[in-house]
């Protein structure tokens, strides 16, 4: 066909009106037009390098979440889920916060994917790659284990998924990754640890100045220690060892809360026992009473005492000084001397050292050396006693207790007597 005659038509399809030949030239050069494009388009996909994601595959991060004390280790597991593809490769990369997280170590030993081709870690981001030589596997499969250690950082930090991580399907080599899902971990700054060691539990106390001993640790560095009474302050003390005077005289005679409260930069914790306050003396003894029954001892006794706990014993005294403790009530007062007058007080007390107030006094002298009837006065008829006592060993006319009433005896008489 000539020039002319191919302009000729031409200028007829673009100046209408057109014939039916002329439609039909229009759309068949409309298709031409959409097709060549297509071919290109499928041509250029020809040529791309295998690995295009094309699948529903998972990979993600074992434990998802976690709280860990910092200073602390944790291991998460890499684990990828191909279904029922099977897959031979695996490209596992991660991005952490390092100011937060310290890579540790990456484990493989227990790999569904035995061979490694990468294993690094450390400035925010891990990389492991992995493969199967000879086969395949389908399903839930671990990837491999990484170890970090938290910092003293508290707060919530996330080890996510990166580009270029990849699952290869083994049957086509392609990509088959569909989604990833990465981990968010609670970095904690656990409390310190605190215990009351002195007083224990349930211990009965007493007095202006008892001491309370308390132990408290934390991983850097414990701040203080409050002492609380009844969730009142009782006292605070911010060195090792935290000590504390306790006045118990201003709390009530009963039952009360004694708690130790630690503190480190973020938080507290609380070690509590309960305490029995005794500031409470026993009642007086009552009704003492002395005797004496020879030229060297008095006998004395009295009505118990009461008390909130329980009386523990006596305090005797004998001319205002104490000379023992007894836990009876009544007492033998021996080795005085004969004819002389002696006056007495007793007190009570209990667990706690409280003290009662004195007895009554009671005074009474010894028997005089000689007054063997005891009428208080040596005369003819102690004389006459000694005689009917002469050469036994009766007490009372022995006076010098050489176990025999003789000549001895009556001159001790003899050097009292009163007429």
């Amino acid at each position: 066909m000539k020039v002319e005659d191919l302009l000729t038509k031409y200028r007829k399809i673009l100046n209408p009106p057109y014939s039916d030949k002329d439609f039909l030239v229009i759309f068949s050069t409309i298709f031409i037009l959409i097709l060549i494009p297509l071919t290109v388009l499928a041509v250029l996909q020809s040529r791309q390098p295998v690995g295009r994601a094309a699948g529903t595959a998972s990979m993600s991060l074992s434990p998802a979440t976690l709280s860990v004390n910092h200073g602390d280790s944790f291991t998460i597991e890499i684990r990828e889920n191909s279904g029922t593809e099977p897959v031979n490769a695996v490209q596992a990369n991660l991005t952490y916060d390092d100011s937060k997280l310290d890579f540790v170590s990456i484990d493989g030993s227990e790999s569904a994917f035995p061979f490694p081709f990468e294993e690094i870690g450390g400035g925010g981001s891990v990389k492991i790659a992995r493969i199967i030589t000879g086969g395949s596997v389908t399903g839930n499969q671990l990837v491999a284990k990484v170890t970090f250690t938290v910092s003293m950082n508290p707060g919530i930090t996330a080890v996510t998924f990166a580009s270029g991580t990849a699952l290869v399907r083994s049957t086509d080599n392609n990509d088959i990754l569909g989604s990833t899902s990465g981990g968010t971990y609670t970095i904690v700054d656990p409390p310190p640890t605190v215990s009351i060691t002195s007083p224990v539990n349930n211990e009965v106390v007493s007095g202006t100045s008892v001491a309370v001993f308390t132990t408290a640790t934390d991983d850097v560095l414990v701040t203080k220690v409050d002492l609380l009474v009844d969730s009142s302050p009782a006292g605070t003390d911010s060195t090792a060892p935290y000590t504390f005077n306790l006045n118990t005289t201003t709390l009530t005679n009963a039952t009360h809360t004694l708690t130790a409260r630690a503190y480190d930069a973020n938080g507290s914790t609380d070690d509590s026992i309960t305490i029995s306050v005794d500031n409470q003396p026993p009642t007086a003894p009552t009704a003492l009473s002395a005797t004496a029954v020879s030229g060297t001892q008095i006998n004395l006794s009295w009505t118990a005492s009461t008390d909130n706990i329980g009386v523990t014993g006596y305090d005797v005294y004998r001319d205002a000084v104490k000379i023992t403790t007894v836990t009876a009530t009544s007492y033998s007062d021996a080795g005085l001397t004969a004819g002389s007058t002696y006056s007495y007080y007793v007190k009570a007390k209990d667990s706690q050292d409280n003290v009662s107030a004195a007895s009554n006094t009671a005074v009474e002298a010894t028997i005089k050396l000689g007054d063997v009837n005891k009428d208080g006065v040596v005369n003819i008829f102690d004389a006459s006693i000694m005689a009917s006592k002469w050469g036994t060993a009766d007490p009372d006319a022995d006076l010098n207790g050489n176990g025999v009433v003789d000549i001895f005896d009556a001159s001790i008489l003899a050097s009292n007597w009163e007429g």
